[in-house]
């Protein structure tokens, strides 16, 4: 991918992220809060470059400390860039060809992403940020509900991904198309 390509990418989706992230509405549950689909261009942003993903990383970071004085939501948002890190070197290594490496990525995804957030949740709490939870509250909602929101958001960000890939390559074979008609021209004369 061209150098220019993939700046503009990277504007494109840390724009969306920004801009998705402070408008969309935020369900709040205590110390575990959640913008449906937050992190799908997130993961789009891995898909293509890990300097995509960083830029992207910064916006989805930036835009929830615009959004909300939470500090708990600054550090869970912070935590992010774990399981960032581990996917771009998962793609690095792997390049998602099978369905089993796609799985592998969004299992250990969803569990690293998850088990940093309850660690954010659990420093953020004994550093006496806003906030209370039990132990059970915070393994329970933080954990489960962080997984299940990770798999979703990593699935149809995967989705998005491949259809517009899939697109640039049906707009590629149509661009091609005059190239037959010139050949046909050069047999008729």
């Amino acid at each position: 991918m061209r150098k220019t390509l993939k700046i503009t990418i990277s504007a494109v989706l840390t724009g969306l992220s920004l801009v998705y992230i402070v408008f969309m509405p935020t369900i709040d549950l205590g110390v575990w809060s959640f913008t449906p689909f937050s992190h799908i261009f997130l993961f789009i942003a891995c898909f293509i470059s890990p300097y995509t993903a960083l830029m992207t990383y910064l916006a989805v970071l930036g835009g929830f400390i615009i959004k909300t004085g939470n500090y708990l939501t600054w550090l869970r948002a912070a935590s992010h860039l774990f399981f960032i890190v581990f996917l771009v070197i998962y793609i690095k290594i792997f390049k998602l060809k099978t369905k089993k490496h796609i799985a592998i990525a969004a299992a250990c995804t969803s569990v690293i992403h998850a088990g940093f957030e309850i660690l954010a949740v659990i420093i953020g709490l004994a550093a006496g940020f806003e906030g209370n939870g039990t132990v059970y509250y915070i393994l329970l909602v933080v954990g489960l509900g962080t997984m299940g929101h990770n798999l979703l958001d990593y699935f149809a960000g995967f989705f998005l991904y491949k259809v517009s890939k899939l697109e640039r390559f049906v707009k590629s074979r149509t661009i091609s198309q005059p190239n037959i008609e010139a050949a046909d021209e050069k047999n008729i004369l």
